[in-house]
């Protein structure tokens, strides 16, 4: 049978005409240059005696078998996060198990202190079982399961800041041969693709449900801020008079308003003559016509704006020139 690990072993050789003698190990590592000496096993394999009679080699050889234990897992590595694994130990003697006890004993879910256990590893873990024989040799050895690593699985929003009616793109780590499912879907494009386009109509948490090749699920959130535009007064604002004296207060006449992105602005004088207009709201009148500044009066306007996201605010009034 199997030699127990550390058992001590006579390793004899004769040759009564042989002049040196020299012992290799399975890796071939010399371990004596005698006839004969005692080793503890500590590897199976080979070990081999090779002697000299002048210029004459002569070399022969012994297997010596140490006892080893053999793993078997019920499923494929890697395996999912708390997913029940079964281990299954067996030796390669003919002598019988007299105890096994497996460690870190606190993570043997089944079947403590017999060839099968139950595992549930939540990360990559090695198991170990000490093996007593009947015989009275103790053999151990380990086996590592793996566990799949889904923190690989990132998601984010890109900008994860809109305005009202504008889109987000939404992505969440691409890999080969994983699913993954958008929530809420009704205001997705593709919610079953790791990247998709969402247009939220209000603040929203996004969450991808992702199922790996091997069957392992995770879910990530994205949060995604939806800034309402507001598109009328007074977010929108004109003035209904004006200064534009010189005093660097109140100078120039500005259309006010955070979220304008087009806009038309005219202004008439009292006979209808267009006396300015403007399409930038960076771009204000400071009272005058054709480099000449017109007389305090009342002067008629017409504003058209377009507001981030697609609203729009129009209104006519009047606005007055101080003096």
């Amino acid at each position: 049978d199997m030699a127990c690990p550390g058992d001590s072993i006579l390793l004899s050789a004769k040759g009564e005409l042989l002049d040196s003698f020299t012992w290799c190990d399975p890796s071939g590592n010399e371990i004596s240059t005698e006839a004969s000496f005692t080793i503890a096993i500590m590897e199976s394999g080979f070990y081999r005696i090779k002697g000299n009679v002048g210029e004459c080699e002569y070399v022969d050889s012994i297997f010596l078998g140490l006892r080893t234990l053999e793993f078997m897992l019920d499923k494929d590595q890697p395996v999912c996060a708390d997913e029940p694994v079964e281990i299954t130990v067996s030796s390669n003697s003919d002598f019988r198990f007299d105890s096994i006890v497996w460690m870190p004993e606190e993570d043997i879910a089944l079947g403590q202190g017999s060839e099968k256990v139950t595992v549930r590893p939540t990360e990559t873990t090695s198991y170990t079982a000490v093996i007593f024989f009947e015989d009275g040799c103790m053999v151990m050895d380990s086996i590592t399961v793996e566990v799949s690593d889904l923190t690989r699985f990132t998601a984010s929003a890109d900008p994860d800041t809109i305005f009202f009616g504008e889109s987000t793109t939404l992505t969440a780590t691409p890999e080969e041969g994983a699913t993954y499912m958008w929530e809420p879907s009704d205001v997705l494009e593709t919610p079953n693709a790791n990247t998709t386009v969402a247009i939220p109509d209000q603040n929203t948490t996004f969450t991808v449900n992702i199922t790996d090749a091997g069957g392992c699920m995770t879910m990530r959130e994205v949060p995604v801020v939806v800034i309402m535009v507001q598109c009328e007064p007074p977010f929108v604002f004109l003035p209904n008079a004006f200064s534009p004296n010189g005093d660097n207060s109140n100078d120039v006449l500005f259309v006010r308003g955070k979220y304008i992105e087009e806009m038309d602005f005219f202004i008439y004088d009292r006979w209808g003559q267009l006396v300015f207009e403007s399409h930038d709201p960076a771009q204000g009148w400071d009272g005058s016509f054709k480099g000449n500044a017109l007389a305090p009066d009342v002067y008629g306007y017409y504003l058209r704006i377009l507001c981030i996201g697609g609203d729009q605010h129009m209104e006519k009034g009047n606005v007055t020139i101080l003096h």
